[in-house]
């Protein structure tokens, strides 16, 4: 090797250059690998973080949409699909919290909690004013009973009979009979457990329910339903608002008229010019007098017999017979086998299973269908078809616009037919009796034609061209028998057998068998055409008969359910009842007892109060003799054993708003007994008194009202209303230490539901 003298050996530097470079690169790479690897866990993780929280959120959303449908929490909500999620619910009075649980792919869980407000549509049951009485009861005019409040009084006769006289702003409630005499206005509803009857001059402004019979006398209405487990007899100018079902009989007078649907379990007759605004539906027979209607639909499992209008179906079980001054709109069908007879118009089809008879004046502005096998019968006129399993008759003021298929027999054309005829028997076109299109008959005996035929004419058996008689186009007959021709034929003659040609004219050719003869001698001269030798000529088809298929409708009436009553309640009287009240014994000698004025100790008491006067013999018997003022200042109870309110006036001092409670403790039903005390009769009297405070009466004796005002609630065996006194009672709502009188059945919302967020966060 040659070396250049003085030069530096640079290969031991470089080296170390290589090297340094390398482990800079090495580290470079492993820091880089390092962050890859981070940044890869870091995403992985962020994604599986994601994945749990939306599937969180999303559980949120599906517990409150179930909340929102329910108004109410439904249990835990889940999904067995991605996103997976199971949340929980919990409501409070005015907030709900949802806890979700999300999981993703690889496990990894998120929880969300979400709080909501949210209001309700609560329905508030509050009390309205009752009357309940356990014995018969009459309401005489003048009297009425009103309400202090929008919701309507509410009178039970838990025992007995109730008669009406007067006007009530009220629901009643009876346990036997219920009798509404000229004069008695029920704004509300009536549930009579037993039979109800109005008589001429009542109403009832909601609905009648009876338990049996139903009687509206003339010129007395029900503004909503009419129910009736038993008859309803509304009679003439008498009137309901709504519906009528019964399950016996239903029976309209003159004039009298149902707004809405009627439904009867029996049959129903409706007499000259009633009415029904909506459906009729009878489990027996129907009757409609002249000049009556029915808005809707008319079904009936029996025959219906109408005479008046119909606007919508006619629907029957057995067969239908409409009068000369019947109008339907609709359509007929007839499910029975018996003959259905149309004297006035009918709008639509008219189906039966059984003939068909369209009278004279008669108008079907549909087909007629008959499948019955006895001759159907068109006096008036079917501006659609006709197809008729048996044989027809068109008399001579009788029409069919349209074509007409008939059965086996002599089918008879005295009228006119329009369209084609096609029968299974034979035909006789009589005289004046046309047929615009062609005739088949594919009988095998003798067609007669003494009036027109327009069309061709085609025959199994013979065929008889009278006189006056025509066909239109060609004539063809399959029968042997001798076809006798005197009056025209315009086609073609093909006959089966022998061609007797006297009179009359064949327009064009006529054929016969070589073995049948043309008679007389000139008869060709009466051809048109060539006379010719062929074969027989083939049957013409039968029609086929109608296919009718009407299964006997079904009308269901549901017995009414009966009010129920409520049952008789025991008050004893405890002082623990009235928590809160200061209780005032009175002491047997107390002069209270005896005091004519006992009751202007009332005004006295500025806190509430029980003035306890069980001790008082007789009870608190004693009346002033001229009207007394009484001032309540706070809530007053007298207990004892009679109260006489008579001439007393009772009013709350200005600013306040109290309530009275005039109670006979009963025990059995019965005025209750105390040791060594006479008790009084259990009466509460009240005779020219006037109660202005919403009060309670209750005694297990009577209480008797005569011109007297009162302001609350009863509850009492019996209410004597002396026959013409003058009197009112405002129905108030009042409480009782015991659950004397039903809840409202009417609810009053307070808003919509809405739910709105208020927070939502990630929980651990």
């Amino acid at each position: 090797m040659l070396v250049r003298p003085g030069a530096r050996d640079e290969r031991g530097s470089a080296l170390v250059s290589v090297l340094v470079m390398m482990v800079v690169l090495t580290m470079f790479a492993l820091t880089t690998a390092a962050i890859v690897t981070n940044t890869s866990s870091t995403l992985v993780s962020g994604r599986s973080a994601s994945q749990a929280r939306a599937a969180a959120d999303a559980g949120v959303a599906a517990a409150l949409a179930s909340f929102r449908k329910a108004e109410a929490c439904t249990g835990t909500v889940s999904s067995a699909t991605a996103p997976v999620y199971s949340a929980t619910c919990t409501a409070g009075p005015d907030e709900v919290t949802f806890l979700s649980t999300g999981s993703a792919e690889d496990g990894h869980q998120a929880k969300v909690q979400a709080v909501y407000a949210y209001t309700t549509a609560q329905s508030f049951e509050a009390k309205v004013g009752q009357l309940i009485v356990f014995s018969g009861t009459t309401m005489y005019e003048p009297n009425k009973v009103t309400s202090t409040t929008s919701d309507r009084a509410k009178v039970i006769v838990a025992s007995g009979d109730l008669h009406c006289d007067s006007a009530m702003f009220a629901n009643v409630v009876t346990q036997d009979d219920f009798y509404a005499h000229s004069g008695c206005a029920v704004s509300g509803w009536v549930k009579a457990r037993g039979d109800a009857t109005l008589y001429s001059g009542s109403s009832v402004g909601l609905d009648l329910t009876s338990g049996g019979p139903a009687v509206l006398n003339s010129v007395s209405s029900v503004g909503g339903n009419l129910v009736s487990g038993g008859t309803a007899t509304i009679y003439s100018g008498s009137s309901v608002g709504k519906d009528v079902t019964a399950v016996g009989r239903v029976y309209l007078g003159s004039g009298a008229s149902v707004v809405g649907n009627l439904t009867s379990a029996g049959y129903v007759d409706l007499n000259s010019n009633s009415s029904v605004g909506g459906d009729l539906s009878t489990a027996a027979y129907a009757n409609l007098d002249s000049g009556t209607s029915v808005g809707g639909n008319l079904t009936s499992t029996s025959y219906s017999d109408i005479e008046g209008t119909v606007t919508g179906n006619v629907i029957s079980g057995s067969y239908v017979l409409t009068g000369d001054s019947s109008r339907i709109e609709g359509f007929v069908t007839a499910a029975g086998t018996g003959r259905t007879w149309i004297h006035g118009t009918v709008g639509k089809d008219v189906t039966a299973v059984g003939p068909v008879t369209t009278d004279y004046n008669s108008e079907v502005t549909g087909d007629v269908v008959a499948a019955g096998t006895s001759r159907t019968e068109i006096y008036g006129t079917v501006r659609g078809g006709l197809d008729a399993t048996g044989a027809v008759l068109i008399d001579y003021s009788g029409k069919v616009v349209g074509d007409t298929s008939a059965g086996t027999g002599t089918t008879t054309v005295r009228g006119r037919i329009s369209g084609d005829l096609r029968v299974r028997g034979t035909v006789n076109v009589d005289h004046g009796g046309t047929v615009g299109g062609s005739v088949v008959a594919a009988g095998t005996g003798l067609t007669s034609v003494y009036g027109g035929v327009g069309g061709s004419l085609k025959v199994a058996g013979t065929v008889r061209i009278d006189w006056n008689g025509s066909v239109g186009a060609n004539v063809t007959s399959s029968g042997t028998a001798t076809d006798s021709i005197y009056g025209r034929v315009v086609g073609h003659l093909k006959a089966g057998g022998d061609v007797y040609l006297p009179a009359g004219s064949v327009g064009g050719n006529l054929t016969l068998p070589a073995s049948k003869s043309l008679t007389p001698g000139d008869a060709s001269t009466r051809v048109g055409g060539t006379v010719t030798r062929e074969s027989a000529p083939a049957e013409p088809d039968a029609p086929s008969a109608p296919t009718v298929s009407l299964s006997p409708p079904e009308v269901e009436v549901v017995t009414p359910t009966r009010p129920t009553v409520p049952t008789w309640q025991d008050y004893g009287y405890a002082s623990s009842d009235w928590p809160g009240y200061t209780v005032e014994v009175l002491p047997k000698n107390s002069k209270l007892c005896s005091a004519r004025d006992w009751a202007t100790h009332l005004g006295t008491f500025t806190t509430p109060t029980v003035l306890d006067a069980t001790n008082c013999i007789g009870g608190l018997d004693e009346h002033p003799g001229w009207t007394t003022t009484v001032t309540i200042q706070a809530d007053v109870a007298v207990v004892t054993s009679e109260i006489d309110l008579q001439n007393i006036t009772f009013k709350p001092a200005s600013g306040t708003d109290p309530n009275l409670w005039f109670i006979v403790p009963s025990d059995g039903q019965a005025v209750k007994k105390y040791a060594n005390i006479n008790p009084g009769n259990g009466e509460i009297d009240l005779y020219s008194t006037n109660v202005g405070v919403p009060t309670v009466l209750y005694t297990p004796d009577d209480i008797t009202y005569y011109y007297s005002t009162f302001t609350g609630s009863m509850y009492s065996r019996w209410i004597d209303f002396d026959s013409g006194s003058p009197g009112d009672i405002k129905a108030a709502p009042v409480e009782f230490p015991i659950e004397l009188f039903e809840a409202s059945e009417s609810t009053t919302p307070s808003g919509t539901f809405s739910v709105t967020r208020l927070s939502q966060r990630e929980v651990s």
